[in-house]
């Protein structure tokens, strides 16, 4: 049949991919990590999930498609350059009809098991996906749901299409409305493990507890650096009165990280002028905490308020 895997695998991952294309990449993530910075991460979180797939296949010997968006084949095959994985393009549509066509190309070719996951999600490690597997043995869809109320992976024993139409996709009601979806149709459901996708600078965190893994992007820890991370929200009025000794300590192995979340005020302008490296992200004091534990490359970090 067309699209029968080449190895005669009954199970296959699907890997939803974009190519990492400044400008076009982690978008969320380019007032952090700028352009290039947001790209980067898009091609090693890509790597990395097919690094664990290539590992997945020497125990299961699952087939392993990618499907892309916004390339040609062989560019996104050049680019990543796993061996035994297959190349498709997604199809035009939603979120929702690239999954559907994804699924049923799948089912459709003879496969009895099919999981899905994108590349936002670093900790999906082998033993998660073999378990969303071994839980299709009794039930009809598997789901590893995600902290901002979306799904990190799903798996079916059958292509239901009525899981993907009309959902409310980027938005917190994804995995409650696949629920309800599953529960109407009467479908066994078996929930994983939760964990966070990398979409926005706080995130990144995620990536720090990879290790050394994602090093070219995430400035590596360094011994004996102190990091300040100072999280802003229109402090001009006293930013520069406090940054002004923070400065001349930075040259005793000090950095300084101003993580600004919006002012209107000229804060980050302040910043930047006073030579301190500044970084964007949304507002919320932990969210800009975060972020700024995630950038620092310091072996201890202080947060300061201004």
């Amino acid at each position: 049949m067309s699209g029968l895997a080449s190895n005669g695998a009954s199970e296959r991952l699907i890997v939803f991919a974009r190519f990492p294309s400044p400008g076009f990449a982690k978008t969320r993530l380019i007032p952090a990590l700028g352009a290039e910075g947001a790209a980067r991460l898009q091609a090693r979180l890509t790597e990395h999930v097919l690094g664990t797939a290539t590992e997945l296949q020497k125990t299961r010997g699952i087939d392993v498609e990618v499907r892309f968006a916004g390339c040609t084949q062989l560019e996104m095959k050049s680019r990543i350059g796993s061996t035994n994985v297959s190349y498709v393009p997604q199809c035009d549509g939603n979120l929702g009809d690239r999954l559907q066509q994804a699924v049923a190309a799948a089912f459709d070719s003879g496969i009895q098991k099919v999981i899905v996951v994108g590349t936002d999600c670093p900790d999906l490690d082998v033993p998660y996906m073999v378990q969303a597997l071994e839980a299709l043995n009794q039930s009809n869809v598997v789901l590893g749901p995600a902290v901002d109320g979306g799904y990190t992976l799903i798996g079916m024993n059958a292509p239901y299409q009525e899981l993907f139409a009309g959902i409310e996709w980027s938005t917190d009601k994804v995995l409650a409305e696949t629920l309800e979806r599953c529960k109407t149709n009467n479908l066994r459901v078996v929930k994983l493990g939760i964990h966070s996708d990398v979409d926005n600078a706080e995130d990144l965190l995620v990536c720090r507890r990879q290790g050394t893994v994602f090093d070219e992007v995430i400035t590596a820890t360094r011994a004996g650096l102190i990091s300040i991370v100072i999280p802003t929200l229109n402090e001009s009025a006293c930013l520069e009165q406090m940054l002004a000794p923070l400065i001349r300590l930075s040259k005793e192995g000090i950095e300084i990280l101003v993580v600004d979340g919006g002012s209107t005020d000229g804060t980050h302008e302040i910043a930047t002028r006073m030579g301190v490296r500044v970084v964007s992200t949304a507002k919320g004091r932990g969210r800009q905490m975060n972020a700024g534990a995630a950038l620092a490359s310091g072996e201890v970090i202080l947060f300061l308020h201004a």
